[in-house]
């Protein structure tokens, strides 16, 4: 049996949901499973043993069909369920394609949804919709044996050259101390603190837990900016360290995996933590409270979004992601 999972034009957060699903349809059905993404996707499963292949296909249309046909799916999992992408796998040689409830997905005589997961997507996690999906291509399967099944540590895995890269960098800048992310960016999450609001929180850890690094991660489209913003607020760091990441996603999940703690907003580095089993503290709106939960669910609540919160309101969420930190991190 092979398994297509169809995951592209989607963030880092999105695809980090969707590894507890391949790993348990990988265990439960006992098949080929393939996925089709983007190049982040393929680099984040590069050394993931519980799929058999990914395919960098870019988005859907005529050549990238020929790629998922070349596989012969007896079934696929199509997470984002646009028209315009169901209307490219009807003309596919997969037999089934499961996806979530859409009216192209109705109509469609290749299409399965599950009407269950229509009636409770608002009130679970993005992980259970993906999980949930995967329980659909065989239901009396999958309950029959996802009590056995259990979900290993890390689901993300990284080479040797990664861990001494990273090794290396920390035994340079973090010598003998252990170190917190604390990440300022996000390209997806409404609901965050301004970057001014970001270096408080950076400067007032370091007042209050001198025992830890503070160690913020960029990336290529950041990382110039960051640094002027850095120099420009006058702020005198005494111990921030800053990680230039390149655009290989595995450095970025090395680093974290070697991490005290994340403090970040909705996005991928902190769903990276997750599936590393790495504490994290997310500043989330309720609204990804519950749709993108993370593993230890720990959270400082952002009532409103980043575009109209104010200096004392970011002062209260502040004050309460130290309060957070120091109870359940700093030990």
């Amino acid at each position: 049996m092979t398994i297509g999972f169809i995951l592209f034009h989607r963030g880092i957060g999105d695809y980090c949901v969707a590894f507890k699903a391949l790993y348990l349809m990988k265990h439960i059905y006992g098949a080929r499973i393939v996925v089709f993404g983007n190049k982040a996707v393929c680099n984040l499963l590069e050394y993931a043993s519980y799929i058999d292949q990914c395919e960098d296909i870019g988005e859907l249309n005529q050549k990238s069909v020929e790629c998922i046909n070349s596989y012969h799916c007896d079934c696929a999992i199509l997470v984002q369920a646009r028209s315009k992408s169901i209307k490219a796998l009807e003309s596919s040689n997969i037999k089934k394609v499961i996806t979530p409830l859409k009216l192209r997905s109705l109509i469609s005589p290749k299409c399965r949804t599950s009407i269950w997961l229509f009636l409770r997507h608002r009130m679970i996690s993005m992980t259970d919709v993906m999980c949930e999906l995967a329980r659909y291509i065989n239901p009396k399967l999958y309950d029959k044996h996802i009590a056995e099944i259990k979900i290993p540590a890390k689901l993300i895995s990284t080479a040797p050259k990664h861990k001494k890269a990273i090794s290396e960098f920390l035994t340079t800048n973090c010598p003998n101390r252990e170190f917190v992310i604390i990440n300022p960016f996000s390209v997806s999450a409404f609901s965050s603190l301004s970057l001014e609001g970001f270096l408080e929180l950076i400067e007032r850890f370091e007042k209050r837990f001198s025992k830890y690094v503070p160690l913020v991660i960029t990336y290529p489209a950041v990382h110039t900016q960051f640094m002027q913003n850095l120099k420009d607020s006058k702020r005198s760091f005494s111990s921030l360290v800053v990680f230039e990441n390149n655009d290989d996603l595995l450095y970025l999940v090395e680093m974290v995996d070697c991490a005290k703690c994340v403090i970040s907003p909705s996005t991928g580095v902190i769903h990276i933590a997750s599936c590393l089993h790495i504490p994290t503290i997310g500043l989330f709106s309720k609204r990804d409270i519950v749709h993108w939960g993370t593993l230890d669910k720990c959270y400082v609540e952002i009532p409103k979004p980043l575009s109209t919160i104010n200096k004392q309101e970011e002062e209260i969420i502040i004050e309460e992601t130290l309060r957070v930190f120091g109870e359940c991190c700093a030990k």
